[in-house]
């Protein structure tokens, strides 16, 4: 059994995506796996520029961009590999890339074509990075209960509120706004807008002091009246809830796959250290129960990316993947929760040395419980829908 992830078998990926998902791989290994550790230590705010830089200039931006548009056309496959395969060396790095990655696709599929065409080309070559602002301090995940307000103006809107949990909020220069037009109609009030983050009326926070996150550039957004005019109204009241709430499922599914990434990472570290480590005249990988232990780790593994990939699939087809990538996710954390502590204690006391990633990997992990959605979210979200049947 391979012990790295690797969807590059899925029967359904091409050769662009094949070739995409290497050049992740590539990616990471020169400029996430050097650098993670320190990152974290220097409390490292957000990607430094050139990371970013890198990121633009190697074509995975603009990855699963159309080829109509200029991209790549890659699949959301491909788009499920190249997180899986950037966790693998950091989590939190996977999480912030794939918001980079997501950003010329949000223009691409929500805006008119004056918006692709002011924002479009920064967006794609990486001189402007966009920040999804939809998170509040007080509603978390009750997108419904959104409270920053958007009030109509002549020409436009007035924008007032707090958004919390911006990553890239250190590097961000627009923003992804979603604001409620008309509280009483909850989700169907709430409309997105596109925020020039330079405005005076923006003020980004400090970023969070997240243990295993720094990378991310996680912030708190203030608006304090900031103008947007009618031609940055990306979606309006009605469908701006629905789409957003339509976009969770891949969202789940991204995180499942970068639990995937994560733990197919731990066990490759535990097995070679297994192979080298010799206990009571024997090398560790000779004991039974050694073994065993590895074997219950692949199995969850195994078993948590089929059920990753399965959700991918339906994400891709664009079928029903509301109860598929909630299970995924919930699957695949409690499947990260579990086995990275298993993977260290193959290591014993060594697991904690700094030249090993895995207590890092291990707090970071724990950012996949909350990110879209935690797991008690995930498992009312299965229940209703068996009761529906």
């Amino acid at each position: 059994m391979k012990a790295r992830a690797d969807i590059r078998d899925h029967r359904r990926l091409t050769e662009v995506d094949r070739d995409f998902i290497a050049r992740a791989e590539r990616f990471a290994e020169q400029h996430i796996k050097p650098n993670a550790a320190k990152w974290e230590r220097q409390r490292q705010p957000g990607f430094p520029v050139e990371v970013v830089g890198a990121w633009a200039e190697s074509g995975l931006l603009n990855a699963c961009v159309p080829k109509s548009f200029g991209g790549g056309g890659a699949s959301f496959l491909a788009k499920i590999g190249i997180v899986e395969v950037i966790a693998r060396q950091c989590i939190i790095s996977s999480f912030g890339l794939v918001n980079l990655l997501n950003g010329p696709l949000r223009l691409v599929q929500n805006g008119t074509e004056d918006q692709r065409a002011r924002h479009l080309p920064g967006l794609m070559s990486g001189k402007t990075i966009i920040a999804l602002c939809l998170t509040e301090p007080q509603s978390g995940s009750d997108f419904a209960g959104t409270a920053t307000r958007a009030e109509r103006i002549e020409g436009g809107w007035k924008l007032t509120g707090r958004k919390a949990w911006v990553t890239h909020g250190t590097i961000a220069t627009l923003g992804i706004v979603y604001a409620q037009t008309d509280p009483s109609r909850r989700g169907k009030g709430i409309a997105c807008f596109l925020v020039d983050l330079a405005a005076k009326e923006c003020a980004m926070s400090a970023p969070y002091a997240l243990e295993a996150g720094s990378a991310a550039g996680i912030c708190d957004l203030a608006l304090d009246g900031v103008h947007v005019p009618d031609r940055d109204v990306l979606m309006q009241p009605g469908e701006a809830f629905a789409k957003a709430l339509g976009s969770i499922n891949a969202a789940r599914t991204h995180v499942a796959a970068m639990c995937c990434g994560v733990v197919g990472e731990a066990l490759a570290i535990a097995n070679r250290y297994a192979h080298e480590r010799k206990a009571f005249g024997q090398l560790l990988i000779e004991h039974q129960g050694l073994r065993f232990k590895l074997a219950d780790i692949a199995s969850d593994l195994e078993a948590a990316r089929q059920l990753t990939y399965r959700a991918a699939d339906l994400v891709e087809s664009g079928g029903d993947a509301v109860s598929a990538a909630a299970i995924a996710k919930k699957m695949a954390v409690e499947m990260t929760a579990r086995t990275l502590p298993e993977c260290m204690q193959v290591l014993g006391a060594n697991g904690l040395k700094s030249e090993y990633p895995l207590a890092r990997h291990m707090l970071a992990a724990r950012i996949a419980a909350f990110a879209d959605g935690t797991n008690e979210i995930q498992k009312d979200r299965i229940g209703r829908l068996i009761v529906e049947g």
